[in-house]
């Protein structure tokens, strides 16, 4: 359960980030 979690939280830092860049251009 915590590899999901961890998985998860890392799916959601990543998308925040390209969403971040695509915003900033």
């Amino acid at each position: 359960m915590a590899d999901l979690a961890e998985e998860l939280a890392l799916l959601i830092k990543t998308r925040h980030a390209i969403v971040t860049m695509q915003t900033v251009e």
